[in-house]
């Protein structure tokens, strides 16, 4: 059977947590 709903949750995690991360780090930058 094809885990079509995992593969999408991996696919977006991978896709936007980067994007988020360096948002964040835009946002809120280290001193």
């Amino acid at each position: 059977m094809f885990d079509y709903v995992h593969l999408t949750q991996e696919g977006y995690r991978k896709i936007y947590e980067p994007v988020l991360v360096a948002v964040n780090a835009a946002l809120n930058p280290d001193p």
